[in-house]
């Protein structure tokens, strides 16, 4: 199953809609509670296409960045382009309102890459951690509820216990991008486990510079991983 044929088949989710209404995590309507989103939401979302744009699919950006900085992770995969509202609207329910809809739909399109790239040999499914202090106040990792729902698909199971984050009073959304890469060599850490040549699929929601992304990579090969993919919901392209 894949695209906008998926529905929900649990009747639960019928009586919580008559309580707490199904929306699209795209444009935030009601809509019938055994779908996730809008199918002209769904339609009109800038999904991402490997075949089709030149993206390097090694380092994830248009302009090759291999070459010029040190990439530790192999392969960068992400579901959609982030530059579309409803993108952004459905990336953000995800991330603010743990929006379960949204994470079902960015889990099978990056299934589906994953797939048809023949690159589902992975021994660990690893979620970007969140610090104590922030998943305290909101309840939930993003990321993890991401990993989640890939780890159903893929059948793999989800490792938290690698990297964490110390708290920082900044966001990276208000860093510039150099900023962001030297805030992320302090922030993130690994957590004294080992690792023994593992494939690692990375877990994550926005990625921007790919500083986060490269830091985890970082930290996972240093304790023994012998590859770490990308998986994330948008990119900034």
């Amino acid at each position: 199953m894949s695209g906008f044929d998926m529905v929900k088949t649990d009747r639960k989710e019928m009586l919580i809609d008559l309580i707490f209404p199904n929306r699209c995590p795209f444009c935030g309507k009601v809509i019938h509670w055994s779908s996730y989103c809008c199918e002209t939401c769904y339609t009109q979302a800038e999904w991402v296409n490997f075949d089709s744009v030149r993206i390097c699919r090694r380092c994830g950006h248009y302009v090759c960045e291999c070459g010029t900085e040190r990439i530790y992770y192999d392969r960068c995969f992400f579901a959609a382009s982030y530059s579309g509202e409803s993108v952004k609207n459905a990336v953000l329910a995800m991330k603010y309102k743990k929006s379960e809809n949204a994470a079902v739909i960015f889990s099978q399109r990056l299934y589906e890459l994953l797939k048809n790239e023949e690159h589902t040999d992975i021994d660990y499914i690893v979620p970007v951690p969140m610090n104590r202090k922030k998943l305290r106040k909101r309840g939930y990792n993003q990321s993890e509820i991401l990993a989640e729902h890939l780890s159903e698909l893929l059948d793999i199971p989800v490792r938290t216990d690698l990297i964490g984050k110390r708290y920082s009073s900044e966001t990276q959304h208000s860093r510039t991008a150099e900023e962001r890469k030297t805030a992320v060599m302090t922030e993130y850490f690994s957590l004294d486990k080992k690792l023994g040549g593992e494939k690692i699929l990375l877990c994550d929601d926005i990625f921007t510079t790919g500083s986060t992304a490269n830091r985890c990579a970082e930290l996972l090969k240093d304790i023994g991983a012998s590859s770490v993919t990308a998986a994330v919901c948008a990119a900034v392209l």
